[in-house]
């Protein structure tokens, strides 16, 4: 990963091995919230957002491995701002046009802060990691 201007400097390996662990993670918490949390806490928290918050990591790692993978290293979602700004386009779409198409979908603006909640905590999973990383 050593282009000029690329995010990382770290190994490869480790890079995607981060983002498919968060992938992992994202979807364990997913089905965790299907079968178990929501008939447990019944708070509209566990039905409205927190799959959402755990859309957002995963939106941004799944984006983050298809970088790596495809060698797209300056197109790396690093940095908060650009994680923020993609979470939030994405959240868009997912809110305002996909209800245009599919009539089952509802739009709600506290999902695209959940999105982007979900981003921010990618980043400092993303921060943690980089951090132990840089300092062995």
């Amino acid at each position: 990963m050593g282009s000029s201007g690329s995010y990382y400097r770290g190994s490869h390996h480790s890079i995607i091995l981060i983002n498919f662990v968060s992938i992992l993670i994202s979807t364990g918490a997913y089905l965790l919230n299907n079968t178990l949390l929501k008939e447990t806490f019944d708070h509209n928290f566990f039905y409205g957002y927190f799959n959402d918050i755990f859309g957002g990591i995963m939106i941004v790692a799944l984006a983050n491995l298809f970088i790596c993978v495809g060698k797209q290293n300056n197109y790396y979602l690093g940095n908060l701002k650009r994680i923020l700004l993609f979470t939030f386009g994405v959240g868009l779409f997912w809110e305002y046009v996909t209800p245009v198409y599919n009539s089952s979908s509802v739009s709600d603006p506290w999902d695209i802060v959940a999105y982007m909640t979900g981003g921010g905590l990618y980043w400092l999973i993303d921060k943690f990691f980089n951090r132990k990383r840089i300092k062995r």
